[in-house]
């Protein structure tokens, strides 16, 4: 068989990338953390007036939440809409793939501007970072901390080319990225600080940056004023609310060392400790590279502040492959043991990486889907109320766009029933003893097959939607 030529090999890594990106947008349907629907794709469907106000936490009614992403997805789900794209869920994944690509493009041009003194071509390297388990996930999510990371990175791109043009749009971009999400103004300020320090940039290149940063800034909070329909500075608003009237810590805290030990668990060890170690490996060897000047301070300043959540260095977990690539390079491949410990490693990545792709970031909406699809807004869903208490509920306008909501009964009560058709849901297993005997399974959030094994009592712990239709 005739080799492939160096171009074909090119063509061919940048389009394994593409797969898996598209692959993972597809099946990684819903969300990784609440924030990620509520306070992007509901605060854009609320602006469309499909979204109840008070369906929304304290955090968006108090006006701490930036309206520059969900107003983006406004107009781009309003084009949707006009070109007859109204399906919630390809609406969804079509902002998963845009959301791909401009990540996919942020690292490209990151890549190819930064020095790490890497021998292999520029798609070798993009492969093997997108062969990390978590780097399609994270790209494919449509929220503040995976969009902010990706206009960072053109940013960086633009800063490093020292033309006044350049320099303006990096100021742009710096500022489309604090405006959605505002922890990234300590990476921003890391990087004027190696940008002051160690490029030595002429006022003139500064000032320019910071002329395009003031102009975000400012657009910002026009946005800001046209989404809410009021004057309000969000970027106070979060300083105020999160930080000087410490509501960030009402959410729980976390000792300083929380990032170093929840990520070698969640981080999938053996390949967590390679991440960690080539990391500090790549600060110790490059204290005066850009992006130790603007991953490290953001991860020292997350350290100190109590309330802390793995997303919140989504902007980091994208930049430990590159690290990874340097430890490699100067370290594993120099050392047999290490070279076979590696190679276990990243086997054990690839499994989990194929995992990610086919898996959805949050199974319940595929229930949504199948309501969608099959349930007439018609008919009636109905749903168990216990001990007066409601425990499932339609949570996500953005998916029911008919506004439907469920009807809480009690099991006598669904039992007597006189509807000649009718859906019922519930979200317990040992509910399924209680429904009545013509209702049947339509839908399950679990295979039937994996029901029978109730290792560990996972089916007592876990919400297993299911939907049953009824005929009276």
């Amino acid at each position: 068989m005739k080799a492939l030529t160096p171009k074909q090999k090119e063509n061919l890594s940048y389009l394994i990338i593409i797969s898996m990106g598209l692959c993972c947008a597809y099946f990684s349907v819903g969300f990784h953390h609440p924030d990620e629907h509520f306070s992007v794709l509901e605060l854009m469907n609320w602006k469309k007036g499909d979204t109840s106000w008070n369906q929304f936490n304290w955090d968006v009614q108090r006006y701490m939440r930036p309206f520059l992403l969900p107003g983006l997805l406004y107009f781009y789900s309003s084009f949707l809409d006009f070109i007859t794209v109204t399906n919630p869920f390809t609406q969804a994944f079509l902002f998963r793939v845009t959301a791909f690509f401009l990540g996919f493009y942020s690292l490209y041009l990151l890549v190819q501007n930064i020095s790490l003194k890497e021998n292999k071509p520029l798609s070798h390297k993009l492969l093997f970072l997108y062969s990390i388990w978590f780097v399609p996930f994270i790209l494919v999510r449509v929220s503040s901390e995976s969009v902010a990371a990706s206009l960072f990175f053109l940013a960086i791109t633009f800063a490093l080319k020292k033309q006044n043009l350049s320099s303006l749009l990096a100021g742009l971009l710096l500022g489309l990225s604090f405006n959605v999400r505002f922890q990234m103004g300590i990476a921003c300020a890391g990087l004027f600080l190696w940008l002051l320090f160690i490029d030595k940039r002429s006022l003139k290149s500064l000032f320019l940056i910071s002329l395009g940063l003031f102009v975000t800034l400012c657009l910002g909070v026009l946005i800001d004023r046209w989404g809410y329909g009021l004057w309000t500075f969000t970027p106070w608003n979060y300083l105020k609310i999160n930080l000087l009237e410490n509501k960030v810590n009402s959410f729980g805290t976390s000792p300083i060392y929380f990032y170093l030990t929840k990520n070698i668990v969640k981080g999938v060890p053996p390949l967590s400790l390679f991440l960690i170690l080539s990391s500090i490996f790549f600060w110790i060897k490059k204290p005066k590279h850009i992006l130790t000047f603007t991953v490290l301070p953001f991860i020292i300043i997350h350290s100190l502040i109590g309330h802390k959540e793995i997303r919140f260095l989504f902007f980091v977990y994208l930049l430990t492959p590159l690290f990874l690539l340097f430890f490699k390079q100067r370290l594993v491949n120099h050392s047999k043991a290490l070279r076979l410990f590696w190679k276990f490693s990243y086997a054990i990545n690839l499994i989990v990486l194929i995992k990610v792709l086919f898996s959805p970031a949050h199974r319940p909406i595929h229930a949504y889907s199948f309501i969608y699809d099959h349930v007439p807004a018609h008919q009636e869903i109905l749903t168990p109320i216990q001990d007066n208490q409601k425990h499932l509920e339609l949570e996500m306008p953005f998916y029911t766009k008919d506004r439907r909501t469920l009807k809480e009964m009690t099991w006598e009560s669904i039992r007597k029933s006189d509807q000649d058709k009718f859906w019922l849901i519930t979200s317990q297993y040992n509910e399924r003893e209680k429904v009545p005997n013509h209702c049947n399974i339509s839908y399950s959030l679990y295979p039937s097959w994996l029901l029978q094994f109730n290792f560990f009592k996972w089916r007592d712990r876990s919400s297993i939607w299911t939907i049953y239709r009824c005929r009276g």
